[in-house]
């Protein structure tokens, strides 16, 4: 498939939406998921609430975005799909947990000033101090990026991505 800027934007932005959904439906349903990607963002600029949610938002998707032209670059570049870029996305998700677990165990503590001075509590690699179901939900949520952008990035680059993506 060929790289294709905006597509590759546009899947990675609907990818970090449908990544949150991991942490939001849950909390909403009474679930006690600690881990809210807005706030630690908007943290980790030294904003507090609401300006740490709205700024960690605009970022998240901002990331996101990002994160979605180095998707489409490896389908390029690196693995050279042209089928089942919804499988290709899962892949993807795991890489990028991965990556985004390492991410908050290891920058995180260094850039919120709350977590280095022990006002509130770090997540851990890969979220694990926050307990099962939000390392469950982290995980997740990174599968459903990588499987939203495998499936719309094709639809979005070509219109007609149905053979592509699936």
């Amino acid at each position: 498939m060929q790289f294709d800027f905006w597509p590759a934007v546009a899947a990675g932005v609907f990818g970090g939406v449908m990544m949150e959904m991991a942490t939001v439906v849950p909390r909403v349903a009474g679930l006690d998921v600690k881990l809210d990607l807005h706030l630690m963002w908007g943290g980790m600029m030294r904003l507090r609430n609401p300006a740490a949610g709205l700024a960690g938002t605009a970022f998240h998707l901002l990331i996101s975005a990002a994160i979605g032209l180095a998707y489409a670059a490896g389908v390029r570049f690196v693995f050279d799909v042209n089928s089942n870029l919804w499988a290709w996305g899962l892949l993807g998700g795991v890489i990028h947990w991965v990556i985004g677990g390492l991410f908050i165990g290891a920058v995180l503590p260094l850039m919120d000033p709350d977590i280095s001075k022990g006002l509130s509590r770090a997540p851990g690699w890969l979220v694990t101090k926050f307990g099962r179901r939000d390392f469950l939900a982290f995980f997740v949520g990174h599968l459903l990026y990588g499987l939203t952008f495998g499936i719309l990035y094709p639809y979005f680059a070509s219109g007609d991505g149905g053979h592509i993506a699936f």
